[in-house]
């Protein structure tokens, strides 16, 4: 009987242990890096922290966001602005544009 109750015990925590990694995965945001459109006028830096760094033409504007699965809403003075991550790891951006990944 003992030894059932010790099988239970670790099958126990070891699923609360997975579930708490699952949840920690979960709520970060999981986006970090900078992303620019192809002619380099605009730039997002994104960071763990849930801010991003918007730089166009020269003036930067820092902005907060959030990932919900492949949706990146990010805060602007204007409201939020709801961008895509895309399969291939790139963004759909604002009217349409195409952000990519530059490497560090």
């Amino acid at each position: 009987m003992t030894e059932r109750r010790n099988r239970f015990g670790r099958a126990v925590v070891g699923t609360l242990a997975a579930a708490l990694v699952a949840l920690l995965v979960a709520c970060s945001s999981g986006l970090e890096g900078t992303y620019e459109d192809p002619m380099g006028l605009t730039r997002y830096t994104f960071q763990s922290n849930g801010k991003v760094l918007m730089t166009m033409m020269g003036t930067e504007v820092e902005m907060t966001y959030e990932k919900e699965g492949d949706k990146i809403k990010v805060g602007t003075p204007e409201g939020r602005v709801v961008m895509t991550l895309l399969e291939d790891g790139s963004i759909q951006g604002p009217m349409g544009v195409k952000l990519t990944r530059k490497q560090p």
